[in-house]
């Protein structure tokens, strides 16, 4: 069942929490099960970072724990994160959109994501081409 949370990814987020040491076990599974039932167009597996979460609480996992959790699992990179206090959250998610974008500039796909969907627009005004712009003025706008 779970094969259909992984459909089409292009990226994964998966969680432990720092102050409970089993959690940083079940997230091994979780990228283990999401190693085994998806991959890229390239065969590479999707690309993955773990968050240790609670970071404002006492931490029962250490940094080179997760460092080699990291190394050893295939993630492309760890972050200690509080979502309560909203720390980190932003930086990881930027991480992991650049992960993606480096998967999209080595040729993962035939097309780059905004021309694979007509309703998919770029936000860069530059970008846009000239019916696009048109469509703006008429009042549509993106987001």
């Amino acid at each position: 069942m779970t094969r259909v949370y992984y459909k089409d990814a292009h990226g994964a987020i998966i969680v432990a929490d720092c102050s409970r040491r089993a959690t940083l076990e079940g997230a091994l599974r979780w990228k283990n099960d999401l190693d085994n039932k998806v991959c890229l167009a390239n065969g590479r597996p999707v690309p993955a970072i773990l968050l240790s979460n609670k970071c404002d609480l006492e931490s029962h996992i250490t940094d080179e724990e997760l460092g080699d959790t990291v190394q050893k699992n295939g993630f492309k990179g760890y972050f200690k994160v509080s979502a309560k206090n909203d720390i980190q959250i932003e930086e990881s998610i930027h991480f992991l959109a650049e992960q993606v974008i480096r998967t999209e500039d080595d040729g993962q796909y035939g097309a780059p994501i905004y021309l694979r969907d007509a309703e998919t627009r770029r936000l860069s005004a530059a970008a846009m081409t000239p019916e696009d712009r048109r469509s703006r003025k008429k009042g549509f706008n993106c987001c």
